[in-house]
């Protein structure tokens, strides 16, 4: 991951706690693209695995996870079952929109 920002301002002194509110801003405004995404892309026979799929972030981090029994075994596959990764291709296709969102929140904070 390659991420670049213009510094404006010296700021330095702040830089930390205004580089976790940025980060944190950025993977709130992400959590619901990405928990939307995850949602599409889980298979459904009857709607508990993805009635179990949550998204959640704070300022060091951001989460998605499914809590039925069974997401383990469609993510993953187990015998006889090809794996479906409905969670690792939302987070692949989702992560330049994070990046470009942590950068774009650290801009604004530090311009």
């Amino acid at each position: 991951m390659d991420l670049r920002f213009t510094v404006k301002k010296n700021a330095f002194p702040q830089a930390p706690a205004v580089m976790r509110r940025a980060i944190g801003a950025a993977f709130a405004a992400s959590r619901g693209p990405l928990l939307g995404d995850m949602n599409r892309r889980t298979p459904v026979d009857t709607g508990e695995l993805r009635g179990s799929e949550t998204a959640e972030s704070n300022e060091t981090s951001l989460t998605l996870r499914a809590t039925a029994p069974h997401a383990i075994y469609v993510h993953q596959g187990a015998r006889g079952l090809q794996g479906r990764p409905f969670m690792r291709d939302a987070v692949e296709a989702g992560l330049p929109a994070v990046e470009e969102a942590i950068v774009a929140a650290a801009n604004r904070e530090l311009a």
